[in-house]
């Protein structure tokens, strides 16, 4: 199942969309292709293996000031009805969906959604939030849209050590622990989607070979559906001014 942007996409949404899946005997997942990249896989394995002992809290800082005028293509991102949210909503929904494959599932999340300066954008252009894990671990994630030097980092503290990704989608994986700093040179495929929707492909073809429904894509909707939760955690903590189960 294949569901294109633009829309702006809530947790009821999604437990829609997975239960006519299911009703369908069609498979579905969400584009979270980061997930593929080898230096995603390269931490999971360090964390699953102990490497920095036990995960204590992730950094996420997703910053950029575009400028998407009403006659770009992309003007979409900025109207709240079809976006969703700001930076949060657009570019850092894959952050935290990256932090779910690490850390697990959220739990809690409180969190701050707010125009600082963009008065040309109608969402808005700094969210950030803290999200406690189930693991116990918390998530600090900002993304805003009103920060001239770019940035897009990733950082996993833990008690022997730290893994540290800046910027995450072009610079080598550090791997700091005991004094010592390795770093690791993890290119991305040529073509960042290609991965995803191999593994997608191979989900139905071997699926249709075995004659049953399909094997499920290596991560389903369920999994991109965590990402969904802590962004809409955020967004209802900012109105409320309380933290929100999720």
């Amino acid at each position: 199942m294949i569901v294109e942007k633009p829309m702006a996409l809530t947790v009821a949404d999604c437990h829609e969309m997975m239960a006519a899946g299911d009703e369908a005997g069609v498979l579905l997942t969400v584009a979270y292709y980061r997930r593929f990249f080898p230096k995603s896989r390269k931490i999971r394995a360090l964390l699953d293996a102990g490497a920095i002992g036990t995960p204590i809290v992730c950094e996420i800082t997703i910053c950029s000031r575009p400028n998407i005028t009403p006659d770009n293509p992309k003007y979409w991102r900025l109207i709240p009805e079809q976006g969703g949210g700001g930076a949060l909503m657009d570019v850092g929904s894959h952050r935290l969906d990256l932090a779910c494959y690490f850390l697990g599932d959220p739990v809690e999340v409180g969190g701050f959604a707010d125009r600082l300066d963009r008065d040309d954008m109608q969402v808005p252009d700094t969210e950030s939030l803290l999200c406690r894990m189930a693991s116990g671990a918390h998530v600090h994630c900002t993304a805003s849209w009103a920060v001239s030097e770019r940035a897009d980092d990733l950082v996993i503290r833990g008690t022997e050590g730290t893994i540290e990704a800046r910027p995450y989608d072009r610079a080598p994986l550090l791997l700091h622990r005991g004094g010592e700093t390795e770093s690791l040179d993890l290119p991305a495929a040529d073509n960042w989607h290609f991965p995803l929707i191999d593994d997608f492909a191979r989900a139905i073809v071997e699926g249709a070979r075995a004659i049953v429904e399909g094997r499920e894509p290596e991560f389903t909707a369920r999994d991109g559906l965590q990402a969904s939760r802590i962004m809409e955690g955020c967004y209802r903590s900012s109105e409320t001014g309380e933290t929100v189960r999720v």
